[in-house]
């Protein structure tokens, strides 16, 4: 993935504002960042930070985890060293986070592993960061939504259409469940929506 390679970082503007669509609201393209750059902020820090630290659960039969269930330092550190610590500023990194991510969760996977068996860690690695963005979406669209149309809508505001929010449901995933679900708490989601107070 080149530098200039935006397409996660896309994807999150885009559900922000389907988000604000489906509830019957206009959006400004603000709006749009606003709200994609509190996801990409609570994505990182609950879903890869969280799943780093070995956070995640085996999923299906047979299956294994990546990493095992054991921490990925590597991310860690670079999170801690070399991302943005700003909504916005995570937002524009969001990609090369998504990236840094899968190559450092590839490596504890593959154990100093080449050829195919490599390929086959950084594939499961893969699938587990689509898979927490997939899951993201799946937990927190209607809240979201709702919580939009309740703060900013009036009795002329059309009724909550989640047909319209499309992103995220053609995320590539699977192989990995994570336990991300857990560690997403509603206090996240309350920060997230903090401009509707």
């Amino acid at each position: 993935m080149g530098p200039e390679t935006h397409e996660k970082k896309d994807m999150l503007i885009a559900w922000a504002r389907q988000c604000f669509q489906a509830a019957g609201l206009e959006v400004t393209e603000q709006d749009a960042h606003s709200y994609a750059g509190s996801a990409a902020m609570e994505i990182i820090d609950e879903g890869f930070a969280g799943f780093a630290e070995g956070n995640s659960v085996p999923h299906g039969a047979g299956s294994h985890t990546v990493a095992g269930g054991h921490p990925v330092p590597g991310f860690i550190a670079y999170l801690k060293r070399s991302v943005p610590q700003d909504e916005q500023g995570r937002l524009e990194a969001f990609d090369d986070i998504f990236q840094r991510f899968v190559e450092l969760t590839a490596t504890v996977e593959a154990e100093g592993e080449s050829g195919p068996l490599a390929n086959a860690a950084y594939n499961r690695a893969e699938n587990a960061a689509n898979e927490i963005l997939q899951e993201y979406f799946a937990l927190r669209t209607r809240n979201f939504v709702e919580k939009l149309h309740d703060g900013f809508g009036d009795s002329s505001t059309p009724p909550i259409d989640i047909s319209k929010v499309t992103v995220g449901k053609t995320v590539a995933g699977g192989g990995c469940a994570v336990a991300m679900l857990a560690l997403m708490l509603s206090a996240a989601m309350a920060a997230l929506l903090v401009a509707l107070a």
